[in-house]
């Protein structure tokens, strides 16, 4: 064997064996692969807002290392039914985007990249947690003031008392159904003299309650009390309730 030939050899043997073991050749040079470099997306904004207000969420997305300029980016919140998507939108060309959303309640919030119509990576978790504030439900309940009673009513135009209570409540992440009796079962129970701004209030005993209310202080409470009658706030007329507290 030619000592060129052997020496080629040689020195390929030895590249296998230095493959193997991890390690490179003095005075031999391999072309180095490509590293990828994944997609990344982040969200930040507020981690504690209160009930029924709305906060900003930012993102933040890079493909290869660079701003994920227009490319889509969704907004989700997890729910007690998984995940749901609020609003999808083209990032600016520094790959940033933001929602403003109101907080109904506690809930995890991430951000999904596209990548030509292609899920491409998603953000971790943000988790935000939403303060109780019965003055905010109050707040909520009055500016329904005026609008009519009409019974079996649930908003946004007209109410009965129980569509009232549970159409200001689902604002604040609280479903309740369209019943007085119904919504007696849900929250905490509070006694009379601890009751606080945006308890629900419910008449009646035992097993059946025939009207529904929304502590407001002092006494008064806001309702959709009968026909001819609007959302007003009201004294409280009579002391065979019940008080539960939902926020």
């Amino acid at each position: 064997m030619s000592a060129r030939k052997a020496t080629l050899r040689t020195t390929a043997i030895a590249g296998v064996v230095a493959g193997a073991l991890g390690v490179g050749l003095v005075g031999v040079t391999a072309s180095p692969a490509a590293a990828a470099v994944p997609a990344a997306a982040k969200l930040s904004g507020a981690t504690s807002v209160t009930s029924g207000a709305k906060t900003t969420l930012h993102a933040i997305a890079t493909v290869n290392g660079a701003p994920a300029a227009y490319k889509s980016i969704s907004l989700q919140y997890q729910s007690s039914q998984g995940w749901r998507t609020v609003s999808t939108k083209k990032a600016r060309p520094s790959g940033q985007i933001e929602w403003t959303v109101t907080i109904g309640g506690s809930s995890n919030w991430r951000a999904l990249l596209f990548v030509n119509g292609t899920q491409k990576t998603l953000s971790p978790n943000h988790h935000v947690v939403a303060k109780s504030n019965g003055n905010a439900v109050v707040q909520a309940a009055a500016r329904q003031a005026g609008k009519p009673y009409v019974f079996g009513a649930a908003g946004p135009n007209s109410f009965d008392c129980s569509g009232l209570t549970r159409y200001v409540y689902k604002q604040f992440g609280k479903s309740l159904p369209h019943s007085a009796t119904q919504q007696a079962r849900y929250g905490k129970s509070v006694g009379k003299g601890a009751k606080k701004p945006g308890d629900l209030i419910l008449f009646g005993s035992g097993s059946y309650y025939s009207h529904a209310g929304i502590y407001a202080g002092g006494n008064y409470m806001w309702d959709a009390s009968t026909a001819g009658q609007p959302v007003a706030k009201r004294k409280i007329w009579s002391n065979t309730y019940v008080v539960r507290r939902l926020v």
